[in-house]
């Protein structure tokens, strides 16, 4: 069983009917879901039930309400198995925090340096990529108010324009810096060991720029390759080229260019234009993804992004 299954399940059928029972009057304020873990977006395993995995919730109250009925839901859910339906906590002492009571206002701020989604798009350059995809990612199984699932909700919106367009640029830029400067040198002076450390980089950033290209969050280090694998856009396509360049890592020069080949022709579908880059110390040859990068950063219209 999947653990978001398992956690509904245990909140509707143990933590819903134990808190009607010890402390209905905070039902009104309460939201109740996932806040963390990779069973919020599916890609938890049995290797996920060594830590951080179990029957359990957490709890989201606006901070007055928590302060006046912490106590009574203390006790409502010390009152909870620790076991269900086969399943249990690896660590006990884990199992002690399996359904934790958050403060609306803190748990945004920890988790994401903000209390709702930002307006300005300099704030949302200040926000990353991971932790916008984790946001997007907690579960609500219950918020009779709405309040955290607006919360939530408001980063769904997606980027602006121009905060998409920054970002855009900025991982073309750094996919071109890692395939011309290091992955294609090293293949040429025959390291391939070394061509083949850099192809991760390489890689990390061209599917950043896929998920951008699919107007989604690209998650962080641990679940970016898995979840690149569900993008409709060239998420099989450019995948299995990755996974060849892992198994087969001679052939990685060849392999950035029809990743390029790939991105570049969906750059001019949506319009996007090179720009040339005079005196360039690489030969012009080997430009046409930092000149698209530059034509992406020109297409922006907010004056302070465009830097």
């Amino acid at each position: 069983m999947k653990g978001l299954e398992l956690c509904k399940l245990f909140f509707f059928q143990e933590g819903l009917p134990r808190i009607k029972e010890t402390a209905p009057e905070v039902l009104p304020y309460l939201a109740a879901g996932l806040g963390g873990g990779s069973q919020c977006h599916g890609n938890d395993d049995e290797v996920s039930r060594d830590h951080g995995w179990g029957p359990g919730f957490a709890i989201w109250l606006p901070k007055e309400i928590k302060s006046s009925y912490i106590e009574n839901l203390r006790i409502a859910l010390e009152l909870l198995p620790k076991q269900y339906l086969g399943y249990g906590w690896s660590n006990p002492e884990e199992a002690k925090y399996s359904c934790p009571i958050l403060n609306n206002d803190e748990f945004m701020m920890v988790k994401i340096g903000v209390t709702y989604a930002p307006v300005s798009d300099t704030e949302w350059l200040n926000i990353s990529e991971e932790k916008l995809f984790e946001i997007t990612h907690y579960p609500i199984f219950y918020d009779e108010f709405g309040e955290m699932s607006n919360r939530f909700d408001s980063f769904k919106k997606y980027y602006s324009e121009d905060v998409w367009k920054k970002r855009l640029a900025s991982h073309l830029q750094e996919a071109w810096k890692w395939d011309v400067q290091y992955v294609k040198r090293s293949v040429k002076r025959g390291d391939i060991i070394s061509a083949s450390l850099l192809w991760g980089r390489y890689v990390e950033h061209i599917m950043k720029v896929v998920f951008l290209l699919n107007h989604r969050y690209a998650p962080y280090e641990k679940w970016l390759y898995r979840e690149f694998l569900k993008l409709p856009l060239f998420g099989q396509q450019v995948g299995e080229i990755i996974s060849r360049g892992v198994h087969h890592p001679a052939d990685i020069s060849k392999l950035t260019e029809d990743i390029e080949k790939i991105i570049i022709e969906e750059l001019e579908n949506l319009s996007f234009k090179p720009v040339n880059i005079p005196d360039a110390a690489y030969p012009k040859s080997t430009l046409k993804l930092l000149e698209y990068s530059m034509g992406v950063l020109d297409a922006i219209k907010n004056p302070d992004l465009k830097n």
